[in-house]
């Protein structure tokens, strides 16, 4: 009886380790699908918030951070690769984002280096 307890509950780990690899690289190959060029076009700091008004695509959007925050960056005018963050997930109550420089070629999973991240943002469309 033990033995078999002991062997169904080492299935069960295996089962579970075998979801959980397989839940991480979904994550990453969502968040390759979740990334578009960006370009900003202004940034200004107003009452301890960054603006940044961007284009994605032909579409106006803005991004705002914190002032003071590690990850808050004013963000030169330039092309930059924007990162959309699963639901959930980032440090804003809204939908958050991650922005990384525009020099990388899109679509390869190692050019989404944490280190390479410039900021994280919260992104509001207009």
């Amino acid at each position: 009886m033990k033995r078999t307890l002991g062997a169904l509950s080492l299935l069960a780990a295996l089962i579970m380790m075998g979801l959980a690899t397989t839940r991480l690289v979904a994550q990453d190959d969502t968040e390759i699908q979740n990334r578009s060029q960006i370009k900003v076009k202004t940034t200004q700091v107003a009452g301890g918030v960054v603006f940044v008004d961007i284009l994605v695509g032909t579409k106006k959007s803005e991004l705002q951070c914190n002032d003071g925050q590690p990850t808050c960056k004013s963000l030169k005018a330039g092309t930059y690769w924007m990162v959309v963050l699963p639901k959930n997930f980032g440090m804003y109550d809204c939908q958050n984002v991650e922005i990384y420089p525009g020099d990388k070629t899109p679509g390869e999973k190692d050019n989404l280096d944490p280190a390479d991240r410039i900021g994280a943002y919260c992104q509001i469309e207009k």
